[in-house]
């Protein structure tokens, strides 16, 4: 199943890369920024079931209120989100010469979410089948958490490149209203 997911979603990177009549992708970096999204969720599902279990949030929501949930979705949905935007910032410096025009902003941002997807699809899956206690400990930790509910990361993740290519656009010709128009489609993405 997870690799159905990302089967599907790389068939619309790989129409958007068909568009691109300046400069197709290399399909190394797609790949590249595929692997920075599970890295992303990896990091961001072991800190912030580490972060809970010293918390010990799970015992908090059964002795409080409804209130602990809300917080501790919003904070995992916060991290999730800071993960791929760190990788997706990451990447755009490390790749600065492939990242030239907003196609290839959303091809690469979206292979982050993809990548992020993919890792949340495939851990859900192992998480069902598992015996590791170290895994079920993982899984009983993000229980209350916005895990396991990212399949539309790679839109918004293409929106935030989006966004950052308008932002690098506004920056270099200094057009403030561009400057409104990106940190607008950053803050809606987000």
């Amino acid at each position: 199943i997870p690799i159905i997911s990302a089967l599907g979603s790389f068939f619309l990177i790989f129409c958007l890369r068909s568009l691109d009549v300046f400069e197709r992708e290399p399909i190394k970096y797609i790949f590249l920024n595929f692997l920075f999204g599970i890295i992303s969720y990896l990091l961001s599902a072991y800190i912030t079931s580490y972060l809970f279990q010293i918390t010990d949030i799970n015992s908090s929501i059964v002795n409080l209120s409804k209130k602990t949930i809300y917080f501790a979705v919003i904070f995992s949905s916060l991290m999730m989100l800071l993960a791929q935007l760190i990788c997706g910032v990451i990447s755009s410096n490390l790749f600065k010469k492939q990242y030239d025009t907003v196609t290839d902003y959303l091809i690469y941002f979206s292979s982050i979410g993809i990548g992020f997807s993919f890792s949340e699809i495939f851990f859900h899956d192992l998480l069902n089948k598992t015996t590791s206690s170290s895994l079920l400990e993982i899984s009983n930790n993000l229980y209350f958490s916005s895990f396991f509910t990212g399949t539309t990361l790679p839109f918004l993740m293409a929106g935030f490149g989006a966004g950052m290519y308008l932002l690098k656009l506004s920056k270099k010709n200094r057009f403030k209203s561009i400057f409104y128009i990106s940190i607008f489609v950053i803050l809606f993405s987000i």
